[in-house]
């Protein structure tokens, strides 16, 4: 194999996957650019059921952690507790809660 088709495959190799855009996909990141604030995945969750949005759990955990690994999220985690999301990039301050969390610039 010659230098320029190996660095070729190690190129194409390198490049992350691109995930295939879903509805649940969609309507998180819709969600959480109407919010101002940090989230957790469950209160995401629940927005989107009171919308009469089929979604589980699950599939929102691994959407918005997917989410977070491509830098498309900002998350901390507070005292060790749930995981509180927002669109990145963001402000954090110290608190206790989501609710205390500034928002994005």
């Amino acid at each position: 194999m010659s230098d320029h088709e190996e660095q070729q495959r190690n190129e194409r190799t390198a490049q992350p996957p691109n995930p295939r855009i879903t509805r649940p996909r969609m309507l998180i990141e819709q969600t959480l650019s109407e919010l101002s604030r940090f989230a957790t995945a469950q209160e995401i969750t629940d927005i989107l059921r009171n919308r009469g949005t089929r979604i589980g759990t699950t599939t929102a955990y691994r959407n918005l952690q997917m989410m977070a690994s491509q830098g498309k999220l900002d998350v901390i985690h507070i005292n060790g507790e749930t995981p509180c999301i927002t669109p990145a990039p963001t402000i954090v301050t110290t608190t206790t809660s989501c609710a205390g969390v500034a928002g994005r610039p």
